[in-house]
């Protein structure tokens, strides 16, 4: 009696985890690694003013500030 409870669990667990699977991949959006690069390069460039872990602290006595002509490398 109790391996058909812990069956019926089961087969009930695993027709929600692939509910759950279908759901998740009808609103995800594959997008090309080259645009994600540009989106997160371009997020960079234009919030390097207001963002301290783009920019760092120039009050704190250990920043390292950019060297000039340099910029974010991403792999």
């Amino acid at each position: 009696m109790a391996n058909r409870m812990n069956d019926f669990v089961l087969q009930q667990l695993l027709a929600e985890n692939q509910r759950l699977k279908e759901s998740l991949e009808s609103c995800r959006k594959a997008i090309p690694i080259s645009e994600a690069c540009r989106t997160l390069i371009d997020y960079c460039n234009d919030h390097k003013s207001k963002d301290m872990l783009v920019m760092g602290d120039p009050t704190n006595p250990y920043w390292n500030p950019p060297k000039d002509g340099g910029c974010c490398t991403i792999m």
